[in-house]
């Protein structure tokens, strides 16, 4: 008897976890392979530097994205590069 009950409760603990596994999997998919890379450029006495160019490269494929600094320094890259695997 002992036996039994604790071989139900261990397969309703299994179960719960699958149909939790399974009801909040979906949020797994809002993953994405881009992220974004801001900043500000200025100079060394604190000025920000306008029509700069910033350029960010995978170095794994040498791709690149080149992004021209506004009035106030202020850059914004939003990258696509392939994920990491490994």
């Amino acid at each position: 008897m002992r036996n039994l009950r604790s071989s139900f409760v261990f397969l309703l603990g299994l179960a719960l976890c699958l149909v939790f596994m399974g009801v909040f999997s979906h949020q797994s998919y809002a993953q994405s392979t881009y992220g974004t890379v801001s900043g500000t450029i200025t100079d060394t006495s604190g000025g920000a530097i306008a029509d700069a160019q910033v350029t960010l490269t995978n170095l794994g494929t040498s791709e690149k994205h080149t992004q021209t600094t506004g009035t106030d320094g202020l850059y914004q890259l939003r990258t696509y590069f392939q994920a990491a695997t490994g």
